[in-house]
């Protein structure tokens, strides 16, 4: 298994994978909701989650080996050490800055694509709003007429009409 079989998986999934995969069960109600704050709330990664697991009592016990994982493991470890930790802490953050960057500005690169789509998908909705108006004021048009009593050819004419119109109404949403 790789880290990346794991990381595919977002949020409680991620969780509940991470404990089938590591600890051959589903995780328990306590575990699982104090795991999902934490990366929720940012205070664990999913490679820490992964080596908590992992390096568990229970987890040893399975011995599920993890490509790579011991070194993010150790890693782990290291910048939980009082002092020493803080120190190599910073030193792993200005290491990653210019990949955190790069990230950031992927990010809002993304985050302009979708509000783009989302704006494209307002409007079609709104296309889509102004066709249900036109069809039920089309609908009342022939009720009202039929309810007078119109002739047959009164309204084959009304057919006509809403039959253009939903074709104007067609070619302008293409």
């Amino acid at each position: 298994m790789t880290i990346e079989d794991f990381t595919k998986y977002h949020d409680s999934e991620f969780i509940e994978h991470a404990y089938r995969a590591i600890l051959k069960r589903d995780p328990d109600v306590s575990g699982k909701s104090i795991y999902l704050n934490a990366l929720r709330l940012g205070e664990k990664t999913k490679i820490e989650i992964l080596c908590i697991l992992r390096f568990s009592s229970e987890g040893v016990g399975h011995n599920i080996f993890i490509k790579n994982l011991k070194k993010h493991y150790f890693r782990y470890r290291v910048l939980n050490l009082p002092i020493v930790g803080a120190i190599f802490s910073l030193f792993f953050i200005l290491l990653r800055l210019p990949i955190l960057v790069k990230e950031i500005n992927q990010l809002h690169s993304k985050n302009d694509i979708l509000l783009l789509r989302l704006r494209e998908v307002d409007k079609s909705f709104g296309q889509v709003d102004n066709n249900f108006e036109l069809t039920t004021k089309t609908i009342q048009e022939i009720v009202t007429i039929v309810d007078t009593k119109a002739s047959e050819d009164d309204i084959r004419l009304l057919y006509q009409i809403v039959a253009t119109k939903l074709d104007q109404k067609e070619a302008k949403i293409k």
